[in-house]
């Protein structure tokens, strides 16, 4: 069974407030240029593509201008503010474990480490077989990993800050493991004129191995090519489906 779309575990209404802000140091317009670069050496003819867990459409926004982008988000508030930056583009509300959109892309990109909400390895097959669906015969599925068993770290502290006149956030996390998961439990301190809040999140993300990689993509019958560094600095999984 699928996970009830209306009832997301994460990114709830508070973290969607303010997740564009959280993430200020991102350069969304480098990665941006990186999937756009990266589809146009191998798919100069690509015109369509759909961006899976899409969030508030960051990327989503840039990649409308050289695709037809559409995008598919779980969280309905983080579709909310998507929808509200981007009126222009279609965004679909579906799990990306096991989405229907009954259509094809040239193209279908899942970013920003996004694979490993999806926690198990079945689960993850589920996942690549759904987006692998969505891609069209010689089209592309690109997937943005995050770390793997062997490269997770434990037991850092780690801590980002926004420093604006009207609002100030702290946000701080332990790494922590429980077998192939990586457990985040996010504090945010979020301080506005109005006052100061603090909210917790836990995120619980799938520790994926190359090999886990390589199966997926061979079961939903993609040819597999690699880069090392990918838009992240994390790699980047290239898979073709074969005509």
């Amino acid at each position: 069974m699928s996970r009830d779309v209306n009832q997301p575990e994460f990114y709830n209404e508070k973290l969607a407030e303010i997740y564009d802000k959280i993430y200020h140091f991102k350069s969304y317009d480098r990665e941006i240029a990186f999937v756009v670069d990266c589809v146009r050496r191998r798919l100069p003819d690509a015109t369509s593509l759909l961006d899976v867990a899409c969030g508030t459409g960051n990327h989503a926004g840039g990649l409308s201008a050289a695709f037809e982008l559409e995008g598919l988000e779980l969280s309905p508030a983080m579709l909310e503010r998507a929808r509200a930056k981007h009126p222009g583009i279609r965004f679909n509300v579906g799990d990306m474990i096991d989405f229907d959109l009954k259509r094809s892309y040239d193209v279908v990109c899942c970013l920003f480490r996004s694979i490993a909400f999806v926690k198990t390895r079945d689960n993850f097959h589920r996942c690549i077989g759904a987006m692998a669906r969505h891609v069209r015969p010689g089209g592309l599925l690109l997937v943005e990993p995050f770390f793997t068993p062997e490269t997770y770290w434990t037991g850092d502290v780690k801590m980002n800050l926004l420093d604006e006149p009207e609002l100030k956030i702290a946000w701080m996390y332990v790494s922590e493991r429980e077998g192939d998961l990586g457990i985040m439990n996010n504090h945010f301190l979020v301080g506005r004129p109005s006052g100061v809040e603090h909210f917790t999140e836990v995120h619980r993300m799938g520790l994926f191995s190359p090999q886990d990689y390589k199966s997926a993509f061979a079961a939903a019958d993609l040819e597999l090519e690699y880069d090392q560094t990918g838009p992240g600095g994390i790699g980047f999984y290239i898979g073709r489906r074969r005509m």
